[in-house]
């Protein structure tokens, strides 16, 4: 009853095709992980410069660059950024970034991401 020529586990090709699928996976988390943490950095940023009181809006602005470049959020460039609202709420002001970042993958290739980010 025992057939001893019954293939039991995975071929090289299997092997080479699982690996390389790996690999893919690994890429992908290396570049997109640290886009999202950056991302974190910019919202944590915007909240603690909503705490802050400022006099015109156009103060607001200035504090909010300064609280990102404190922020280690100091390579957000002004082309990323697509829109900046500063909006006066009952005295405090809030805010809310359109922004995006572009990473480069492989080759030609690369990950574009959209996000939009308030304070409140």
């Amino acid at each position: 009853m025992n057939n001893r020529n019954t293939q039991k586990g995975i071929t090289a090709i299997g092997m080479v095709f699982a690996c390389f699928i790996g690999l893919v996976i690994i890429v992908l988390a290396v570049k997109i992980i640290p886009v999202y943490s950056y991302a974190g950095n910019v919202k944590r940023a915007m909240v603690k410069a909503a705490d802050d009181n400022y006099q015109s809006a156009a103060a607001a602005k200035a504090g909010l660059k300064k609280t990102l470049k404190l922020s280690s959020v100091d390579d957000l460039r002004d082309e990323d950024i697509r829109e900046l609202k500063v909006i006066n709420v009952s005295g405090k002001y809030e805010y809310s970034m359109n922004w995006s970042r572009k990473v480069p993958l492989v080759w030609n290739i690369s990950l574009y991401f959209d996000f939009e980010t308030k304070s409140n």
